[in-house]
């Protein structure tokens, strides 16, 4: 009887043992069931937060190329804006300047045209001027009976030289600057090819026959070193 106590308790001792170390078992794979499912809670949270902050780094990236798209179409805008604002800045110069140029041509056309009515007037109402357009419109037969009265007096070409100075702007004064060789036989010959007088009637009032006048044009063309027409040189003057 004592045996089988002694074995009972023996038995019933193991048994606990053996009871213990199965639950010891369980709760070690238990611990370990919860210490994987504690790791895997805390990667998927790791996880979670990555992908959180890659979600707000791209959404700040999203926002900083928003910006920057919308910065970029202002700045198109403005340089387009101060294109347009150039163009029309520089429209309204050239419009400006071609009025201004409009308005001076004809300011200078007015002139011109005041300064020749002023010029044709002084011109025809000279009294040597009015003698020369006398002797143009003689005949040859009143030209020989009045040869020793139609000649300029050495005065009255003087004075002529001084009308063409005075109506054509100091000319006299520029040519003879200009070529201090020319004689007052040269200033005479240029003052009336100025006034358009023919050969014919050249001959009457400087007393000149035709060999005469050929060499006195050509003396006057070579000392105002003229290279074509003398006549369409001096009519060329202002």
């Amino acid at each position: 009887y004592k045996k089988a106590i002694s074995h009972l308790k023996l038995y019933s001792i193991y048994k606990d043992s053996v009871e213990d170390a199965k639950l010891n078992d369980k709760i070690a794979t238990m611990e370990k069931k919860y210490d994987m499912a504690e790791l895997l809670l805390k990667k998927k949270e790791a996880d979670l937060n990555t992908y959180r902050l890659s979600l707000a780094l791209l959404t700040m990236i999203l926002i900083m190329a928003g910006i920057i798209w919308v910065a970029s179409k202002m700045i198109e805008r403005k340089k387009q804006a101060l294109l347009e604002a150039e163009k029309t800045r520089e429209s309204l110069i050239y419009n400006a300047e071609e009025s201004i140029w409009t308005k001076a041509s004809e300011i200078i056309k007015q002139r011109d045209m005041h300064t020749d009515s002023m010029r044709d007037y002084i011109l025809e109402a000279d009294e040597v001027v009015k003698k020369i357009r006398e002797v143009l419109n003689m005949s040859d037969k009143q030209r020989i009976s009045s040869s020793h009265n139609l000649k300029l007096s050495d005065k009255e070409i003087a004075h002529l030289a001084e009308l063409i100075n005075i109506s054509y702007n100091g000319l006299i004064d520029r040519i003879t600057a200009q070529n201090p060789g020319l004689t007052d036989d040269d200033i005479s010959l240029f003052c009336l090819m100025k006034l358009n007088v023919e050969n014919h009637d050249i001959y009457s009032l400087l007393n000149l026959n035709g060999p005469s006048l050929t060499k006195r044009k050509q003396r006057l063309k070579k000392r105002l070193n003229i290279d074509g027409s003398v006549e369409k040189w001096i009519m060329g003057k202002q």
